[in-house]
């Protein structure tokens, strides 16, 4: 339906002038007879009729150009997407700019970026001076929460740089949901400038909001090529001095061409440790491993290194990890102490082994190692039960060996930890039936190329069970059954506790109860029980995504001092603190912004120190085309939102329809001026 201004009907009293005034002159023609010429007559008649014929001519031209003056004065439109009701209401305009680092690609004339702030002024010369806006980016900032003119928004938009910061569309579009009181009556639009990665775009989430219009305006990076490094990992989580440390590192390629012989290094605290290079297909991803000594103690800074253009940012990554001298067990003691585990912690100079006997046990000393060892005592006390909790929570390694004598009862532990009872002694031979290859607890234990499906060969000797204490497991509590017996019973078992792990065995470590003590598995299953009771501090972090670090209290204190520097020295904040039980969650609240080394200082000392990496989900380029884009619209209906895929030079408009309709009163100038010209042709064609 075609719409006309009301303002200008008068326009049309004026085409019935000219017929009026032409009526009124017809009517004064009178007969004139003549007598003898009537082929002069007959002449004179045909003349007239002629000349009164181009007379109606002229006027149905003139009459239809200012028709068509009016109808360019009525400015008639067809409407879109109710912009008609749209305009009768002050609008509350929205606009997100993407400002992640997959921003940095380019299209064919500037990076992305720059092409959407170049978008912005046809946004805002489409809407009225009555109208407000809002501006925002990945980073939310506290300036930009306000409404603001448009003028402000084009000095905002100005200044905004490419930032480490990640959302899904989904989560940016349920925060713009949050209008002040003062724009709660306006009707809304907003604007989403993206490149639409498919890995940070999710249109599954995007919730209907029947209050506002979504026009999102894809921005499309002549590639999406990439190479980076996603991660990287230890195989053991323990480092040792004059051991190889095995580091494994994942380099994914997301473009269409395969790259050969692409270096990779290893720098540790600023020397290169090991190189390599890769093959990697297209489309594919690569692990790399790298082997090298550690020489040096304490704290090790580690940097990966590739070279990729154009996007740079996610070339390196970064990591850090401790060099332990030993690892400190405690062993307590019901009876003697146990001759095969002080052997195997005593022949090592990795561990630190240190016996006591049961009721002697100082709760402060427990605080101190990492292993802890209760062989055979045949009462926990509630009291001992707690302290041992704490310390598993905040890390720690619990083994519980069980006696087998009749008095012997632990209920109460059981309770404490969620663990299955310990029945009844059984004295059936028995053989370990089923070894856990699977878990990480045994990793680098067993070589996975002699591994059948998952599990040891049918001809492996295993360990032989003499006497054990029946595992009953009626309540279902959930563990991990790292060994079982032939009858299904666990022999060994582990459960996670806080930080920590516990431990049970179904007996003792003793020739009484079996040939365990004797078998090659006895020293892997307590080397590796030791190994993961160091508690290994997280390699890395991610920026904007962990925002919270947990960190162990340094010393006995109500007075937490705690700030948090970059290895340049030039910039520092103080984190907010989170008490815990034995330890504080340091929260960053989005302070770091550049990837590196961060030191956590504890007054003057520092106590740990961060690898903050960017988030890879920006490495992945590949994003939806429009055409991609309107079908997940379509298909997770999402309500009231539309593509706009225009060009820089076409956008302003493209608004401009959109908004207020499809204009035809141009088409009317045309008309108006294609009369006139009929007109001034006709005339002197008629005067010849």
């Amino acid at each position: 339906m075609n719409f006309i201004n009301p303002s200008y009907l008068w326009g049309l009293t004026a085409l019935a002038i000219p017929v009026i005034i032409h009526l009124f002159n017809f009517k004064k023609f009178k007969k004139t007879y003549f007598t003898n010429v009537s082929m002069i007559r007959q002449l004179s008649q045909e003349t007239r009729r002629q000349s009164r014929l181009r007379h109606l001519i002229i006027l149905l031209i003139r009459m239809l150009a200012i028709a068509a003056l009016v109808m360019i004065f009525a400015q008639p439109y067809i409407p879109l997407d109710k912009s008609a009701e749209k305009a009768q209401r002050n609008k509350l305009v929205t606009i997100y700019l993407d400002n992640s680092f997959s921003m940095e690609m380019r299209d064919d004339a500037n990076i992305l970026l720059e092409s959407a702030k170049s978008k912005i002024p046809d946004i805002l010369g489409s809407y009225g001076s009555e109208d407000v806006f809002r501006f925002t980016t990945n980073d939310f900032l506290s300036e930009h929460q306000h409404l603001m003119s448009k003028e402000e928004v084009t000095g905002y938009a100005s200044s905004v740089q490419l930032s480490p910061n990640t959302l899904p569309i989904s989560v940016v579009l349920d925060r713009l949901t949050e209008v002040g009181e003062d724009a709660k009556n306006m009707s809304r639009d907003t604007y989403v400038l993206s490149d639409l990665q498919k890995s940070t775009t999710d249109f599954n989430l995007i919730s209907n909001d029947s209050t506002q219009h979504i026009y999102i305006i894809p921005l499309k990076p002549q590639t999406s090529d990439n190479l980076y490094v996603d991660s990287c990992w230890f195989e053991n989580p323990v480092h040792l001095p004059q051991t190889i440390s095995s580091l494994k590192v994942r380099i994914v390629n997301t473009s269409a061409s395969q790259y050969e012989k692409i270096p990779v290094k290893v720098m540790i605290n600023g020397k290169q440790k090991a190189v390599t290079s890769v093959d990697i297909k297209s489309n594919s991803a690569v692990t790399a491993t790298f082997s090298y000594p550690e020489n040096a103690m304490g704290e090790q800074r580690g940097t990966i290194q590739i070279t990729d253009y154009p996007v740079t940012y996610d070339d390196e990554y970064f990591f850090t990890y401790d060099i332990n001298t030993n690892i400190d067990v405690l062993c307590i003691n019901g009876r003697e102490p146990n001759r095969y585990i002080n052997a195997l912690f005593s022949s090592d100079s990795s561990f630190h082994i240190t016996n006591v006997k049961s009721g002697y046990v100082n709760p402060k000393l427990l605080e101190t190692y990492s292993l802890i060892i209760l062989n055979e005592i045949e009462t926990v006390s509630t009291g001992l039960s707690e302290q041992i909790l704490k310390q598993c929570s905040n890390g720690a390694s619990v083994v519980l060996l069980p006696s087998l004598a009749e008095s012997a009862s632990y209920h109460s532990f059981s309770q404490q930890f969620n663990l299955p009872d310990l029945g009844a002694v059984d004295t059936t031979t028995i053989r370990v039936n089923t070894i856990l290859v699977q878990s990480n607890f045994y990793n680098s234990v067993f070589d996975k190329k002699q591994l059948q499906e998952g599990s040891l060969p049918k001809q492996t000797d295993l360990p032989v069970i003499k006497r054990h204490l029946q595992i009953n497991n009626e309540t279902g509590f959930a563990f991990e059954p790292l060994m079982s017996l032939a009858n299904g019973e666990p022999y060994m078992l582990r459960k996670a506790i806080g930080n920590g792990w516990v431990y049970l065995f179904s007996s003792p470590i003793a020739p009484e109860a079996g040939n365990f003590a004797n078998h090659a598995l006895f020293v892997p299953a307590f080397f590796r029980m030791a190994f993961l009771s160091t508690n290994p501090q997280q390699v890395s972090y991610i920026i904007s995504k962990n925002q919270q670090i947990r960190v162990n209290r340094p010393e006995q204190s109500t007075e937490d001092i705690y700030h948090i520097e970059n290895e340049a020295g030039d910039y520092s904040f103080i984190p907010g603190t989170d008490n815990r039980q034995g330890d504080i969650r340091l929260n960053l609240y989005d302070q770091i912004q550049v990837a590196g080394f961060y030191s956590i200082f504890y007054k003057d000392d520092v106590i740990r120190t961060l690898a903050m990496n960017y988030n890879r989900l920006e490495s992945n380029l590949i994003s939806y085309t429009s055409g991609e884009a309107r079908e997940q619209i379509d298909k997770h209906n999402i309500t009231q939102t539309r593509i706009i895929d225009a060009t820089a030079n076409s956008l302003g408009k493209t608004l401009e329809t959109l908004h207020h309709g499809r204009q035809l009163w141009f088409y009317f100038v045309y008309l108006c001026l294609l009369l006139i010209l009929a007109e001034v042709i006709l005339l002197r064609i008629w005067r010849k």
